[in-house]
Parts: C-alpha cells; sequence; structure tokens
C-alpha cells in the first residue's frame, strides 16, 4: 500500500516525542497537586492517601498529598495481551511511557493478562466465585449489556465519582454504549477506529470512469440515490457473459442499520428504567423505504452463509472484485495493508432528512471493572491515571492522526474519519445487546430487504411482537421459552433454557454453556451450547429418555466451527446400562457451516435410552451446537 501522501513523517515523528514529553511533564507536575484530571476534570478530583482511600477534592482542594497505592498490582484481562507497544504508534508510545510513570510514581504495578478467547467465561466464574480474574477487563459492549449488568459482573463505575465521562480523553459513543438504567458501565480511550462507511477501489473508479467519492461527499451529493446509482453503474460484466466479474458494492452485515442511522432514525432511547422504542417516527419509514428501494433494484453481493467463509467480502474488495465495500474501520489496517489497488473511505450516504452523516456501529470494545474487586474506586483512578496520555484535547487529537496516518490510504480518509469521531457523528446500537429485541427489529429489517412485505407492513407485523420484547427488558421478566420441534422427545434442545434438562461433565475446561449469540451463531432461536478452550478438553452432554411406542428413532443435531484443530465428536444412543446401541463421529467443517450428524436407531416400547453427544476438542477449538432432536421416524 502506498503512503506517499505523508511527506512529512519525520516531521510528524518529532511532534509527537515532544508531545509525550510536555504529557509527562505535566503529569509529573500534577502529580504533587493532586490534580490528575486532565481536560476539565479537575472539578472531582480524587487522592488516594497512604491509607489507600480516595477522597475529592472539589476542585483541586486538599489533594496535596501524592497518590500512594501501596504497592498494588493492578490487572487489566483481555483474549490477548494488550500491553502496548511503543513501536506500532504513537498513543501506544505515550501509553507504555506513562504507565511506567505511573508504577513509578504511585507505587504500583500494572500487568496485563492474556485470558484467551473464553475469557468471558472467566470474567463470569472468577466473579461468582468471589475472586475476579482482573481488576479491568475488555469486553464487546453487546455482552456488557445487559449480560454483564444484569449478571452482576461489571460494576458501575459511575456509583465510584472518579472518572469525569465527559473528558474528551473518554470516547463518547462507546460511554453511552455502557449506559443502563442511569448508571455507566464502560471506557474506552477516544480512538479513531469508527465502524461502519463506504470503502470504495480509487483505482477502479477511475478505471471505469465512475465518479470520485470524495468529490460527491465534499459537494454533499453523497445521497442515497447517488449511492444506489453508482453501485448498479459499477457492475463489470467484463466478458459480456452474463456474469458479473467486479461488483459494484458488497455488504456482509447491517445495510438496513445503516440506512436507519443514516437517516438520524435512532430507532431506541435509553432512560432510567431501560428503553424505549419509537418505529413511528418518519425518518424510519423513510430509511426502510430506501433500503427496500435499493435491495430490490441493485444487484449487489452478500454474504451466503454456509459457503462463504465470514470474510469473503472483505477479501474481494481486497483483490479488486467489488468496488465498493460496506465495512467496519479495521479492516484498513487488518486487511487493506495488503491491497494493491488505491483506496479510500466515505461515510455512508446521508440519509433524505439527514442534517449529518451518521457512522452505525452494532458493537464497540470496551473496557469494564469487574464486580468485587477490592476497593473499586483505587481501580477506576488507576486506570484514570494511565490513561492522561496528553495536556489538552489539541496534542491528544495530534496523537490520534498519528494512529489514523498509520492506517489510511489518503489524506481524505484521514479527514473524514476525523471529522466523524471528532463530531460525535459515531453511534453505537443500544438494542444489539437485547437478543430477543435485537431479533424482532432484525426480522422485520429481513423482511422488508428481502421484499416479503412492504415498510408499513413490516412495521405494522412486527409491533407487537417488539413492544413486548422492551416490556420485558424494562421490567426484568423474559419471555424466553424452550423451542418445540414435532414430536422431539427431549428438553431444552436449543438451549433457550440454559442448559437445563441437561447432563453436561466436562474435562479440563469450564467451557460449554448456552450463549446469546447475537451474531448468528444459533441456528435457531437466541441461544446455543457454546465451547472454547485454549488446552484439549471433553464435554459430555446428554439426556436420559424413555420411549413410549416402538419404532425407528432419528437423532441429530445442528453443529458449526472451528475445522483447523482435528477435533472430533460423537453422537450417541446408549441403553440403560451404558453400552452404546448406535454412534456416529462427525466433525465441524467451518464457521457458520452447518455439520447434521444423524443416528437412526429401533427401539421397543418403554425402552430407556441415554442420547446425547462428546466433544474431543484439541487446544483452541470452539464451535457451536444447536437444535439437539430424537423423534420417532414416520
Amino acid at each position: 500500500m502506498k503512503k506517499n501522501w505523508k511527506g512529512s513523517k519525520g516531521v510528524a515523528a518529532a511532534l509527537i516525542a515532544a508531545l509525550m514529553m510536555m504529557s509527562l511533564a505535566g503529569c509529573g507536575s500534577q502529580g504533587t497537586s493532586g490534580n490528575e484530571s486532565e481536560g476539565g476534570n479537575s472539578g472531582g478530583t480524587e487522592s488516594v492517601q497512604n491509607s489507600g482511600e480516595i477522597q475529592t477534592g472539589g476542585n483541586g482542594e486538599g489533594t496535596g498529598a501524592e497518590y500512594d497505592f501501596g504497592g498494588r498490582v493492578f490487572r487489566i484481562g483481555s483474549y490477548y495481551d494488550m500491553t502496548p507497544d511503543p513501536e506500532s504508534n504513537a498513543v501506544n508510545a505515550a501509553l507504555s511511557e506513562r504507565i511506567a510513570y505511573v508504577e513509578k510514581t504511585y507505587n504500583c504495578t500494572i500487568e496485563f493478562v492474556d485470558l484467551g478467547d473464553d475469557y468471558v467465561n472467566d470474567y463470569t466464574t472468577s466473579v461468582l466465585a468471589g475472586d475476579p480474574v482482573c481488576d479491568v477487563g475488555y469486553a464487546i459492549t453487546t455482552t456488557v449489556l445487559p449480560t454483564l449488568i444484569d449478571g452482576g459482573i461489571a460494576y458501575p463505575i459511575s456509583d465510584l465519582g472518579v472518572i469525569d465521562f465527559d473528558d474528551y480523553k473518554w470516547r463518547a459513543d462507546v460511554i453511552e454504549a455502557g449506559r443502563y438504567k442511569g448508571k455507566n458501565y464502560t471506557l474506552l480511550l477516544t480512538d479513531p477506529e469508527i465502524r461502519y462507511g463506504i470503502f470504495w477501489n480509487k483505482t477502479l473508479f477511475d478505471q471505469y470512469g465512475l465518479p470520485d467519492l470524495y468529490e460527491l461527499y465534499e459537494n454533499d451529493q453523497w445521497t442515497w440515490d447517488k449511492f444506489k446509482e453508482v453501485a448498479q453503474n459499477a457492475n463489470v460484466d467484463k466478458d459480456n457473459d452474463g456474469t458479473i466479474d467486479i461488483y459494484g458494492f458488497n455488504t456482509r452485515e447491517n445495510l438496513g442499520w445503516c440506512y436507519l442511522y443514516s437517516n438520524e432514525a435512532y430507532v431506541a432511547n435509553k432512560t432510567d428504567s431501560g428503553m424505549t422504542v419509537d418505529l413511528s417516527d418518519s425518518h424510519v419509514i423513510e430509511a426502510l423505504t430506501a433500503l427496500q428501494d435499493f435491495t430490490t433494484t441493485v444487484n449487489y453481493r452478500t454474504l451466503n452463509n454456509g459457503v462463504d467463509d465470514w470474510d469473503s467480502l472483505i477479501l474481494s474488495f481486497q483483490n479488486g472484485t467489488s468496488m465498493m465495500c460496506l465495512e467496519e474501520f479495521w479492516i484498513s489496517y487488518m486487511y487493506l495493508d495488503k491491497m494493491s489497488d488505491d483506496w479510500g473511505w466515505v461515510p455512508f450516504p446521508k440519509g433524505n432528512s439527514a442534517q449529518e452523516y451518521s457512522c452505525y456501529g452494532k458493537e464497540n470494545g470496551c473496557r469494564i471493572i469487574l464486580n468485587g474487586v477490592d476497593k473499586p474506586e483505587e481501580v477506576a483512578l488507576m486506570y484514570d491515571l494511565i490513561t492522561d496520555l496528553a495536556d489538552s484535547e489539541e496534542e491528544w487529537n495530534n496523537l490520534l492522526e498519528d494512529q489514523l496516518e498509520n492506517w489510511c490510504d489518503d489524506a481524505e480518509t484521514v479527514e473524514n474519519v476525523t471529522y466523524i469521531y471528532s463530531k460525535g457523528l459515531s453511534k453505537i446500537n443500544s438494542i444489539n445487546g437485547f437478543a430477543t429485541l435485537n431479533n424482532s427489529v432484525n426480522a422485520m429489517i429481513n423482511a422488508i430487504s428481502n421484499g416479503e412485505m412492504t415498510p408499513q407492513t413490516a412495521l405494522d407485523t412486527y409491533q407487537t411482537e417488539i413492544a413486548t420484547a422492551v416490556s420485558d427488558l424494562n421490567t426484568g421478566e423474559t419471555t424466553a421459552k424452550d423451542i418445540e420441534f414435532a414430536g422431539n422427545l427431549l428438553v431444552n434442545s436449543s438451549f433457550e433454557l440454559g442448559v437445563d434438562g441437561w447432563d453436561i461433565t466436562r474435562e479440563n475446561t469450564e467451557a460449554g454453556i448456552s450463549r446469546n449469540d447475537n451474531d448468528g451463531y444459533p441456528k435457531s432461536g437466541q441461544f446455543s451450547f457454546h465451547y472454547w478452550n485454549a488446552d484439549a478438553f471433553t464435554i459430555d452432554a446428554s439426556q436420559t429418555v424413555t420411549v413410549d411406542a416402538a419404532g425407528t428413532y432419528l437423532l441429530s443435531l445442528y453443529s458449526q466451527g472451528d475445522d483447523t484443530t482435528g477435533s472430533s465428536m460423537t453422537l450417541y444412543v446408549k441403553d440403560d446400562a451404558g453400552n452404546i446401541l448406535e454412534s456416529v463421529d462427525f466433525a465441524n467443517a467451518g464457521w457458520s457451516v452447518w455439520q447434521t450428524p444423524e443416528i437412526s436407531v429401533t427401539l421397543e416400547a418403554g425402552t430407556v435410552v441415554t442420547v446425547g453427544f462428546t466433544i474431543n476438542g484439541q487446544p483452541d477449538d470452539w464451535g457451536t451446537i444447536d437444535d439437539v432432536t430424537f423423534c420417532i421416524q414416520q
């Protein structure tokens, strides 16, 4: 990838070094004054005295003693080692130096803990056991809200009175995403990694005479109608065989939500009691109408679940077989650094009734404090201290610009992304973590996208279902129920009720849980049986039933997951003495590629059998099992 537009890199590096020195110098002087807060946070300044208690000084008064954490070790956990690499960018360089400064000045140690992919389960089990595995933990906003909040795993940070959530260093959309029933649970340093927008192949656009998206954007002509026109005209059939060789547009997910948010139709509003959802706003019907017009008239590429790999559309854009790609901005440094063509980025086109562009996000990474940690106010203060990386918002923005330049292919992308995050135009979906509500709204959007219903018919059809889901989450009640499959002798076969009804044994793992999977992992419903473990492991899940009638019975399930570790599974039927009557071995074939092993067994009336599955997992094996059925064959 060519980066010649950054011709002043040496000057920028010198500037960053100067900023870091200024930051450390400023932080050092604040260590004696007690005013550790940056960016207008002095109104609630805290100090940790030798007693270890936090006291608020009010505008910096009465906080003269230097903070002393008494040698405490603070642990920051994630699914990977988040130790900042000072060589990667200016932000991480400043963070690395700031951590060393805080450790020395305030008598503490900061440790970064690699918990592996099952980190959320580690949070849950350790908090429930009364010994949190870390003090601060990485999480996804949709996991925090509501699972970790309602489960008592995440601590309400706002209760501590330590953090100024309005400080420029915190990312406002993530703060808002972690606010629930009047309390704040999440933190994240402001960064330029915004969510969904349109990546476009500038090389191909120029080659095929397509309009410059930067010019459309700058002239406020980047609208729904223009987007539709460009997407349709950008389809290329190179050899005139009737097959599109280069698609004008592809999207992996969330096209409908982007239409809604681009028209400032944010659908949900949080309240102190929970949430309200308003689908009667004219902006909603207008956005959904434009969505259906696009999806039913434009030939574009979507993800073919069960056939395509999850990143196939990203790779299609990377290799030049798609001209535009609706994606999250992280692909800029994860995939597009390997792209040979020149690329650019613009926000999703502005809706007809919108005053501004918008950047939709279904979720975002964040930081939480685990419930049950010792002196949580010290944990909050520690995190506030180590994240004070600049003495002013201008210096902070310079650090972010250096990070962003490392990700981008041109100056226009830097400017466009900077505009989005600096103006607070990045928004995170409030309902994505509430599976029942989210699934209902998504089902409505899908019915519109597929042309099954008009937007108004879909709104009318799903109105009661959505209202019930909102009422349930506000009252704390649940309408979760078992999915019934005709003739099935098993209970809770889709794991909608957790693992109730299942006898589960585990060896060398705590994995094997019923997990709420909004992003498409369950075969049906909202839950499925999920597993992952860093080391080799075994999980067995079974139910014992008595057959009422003589006949041939069919046992089956759905399974998807990793196909690279060499793990194996067995589906079985055993008699009441534990002898195997029938069994079949099977293995996963990849993400969202559902395998359907099955067994037929002939039984007499009154026979007692145990049916189930065994997972013989190799290190780092992961997967999902759902919809286990045991029925008599007609």
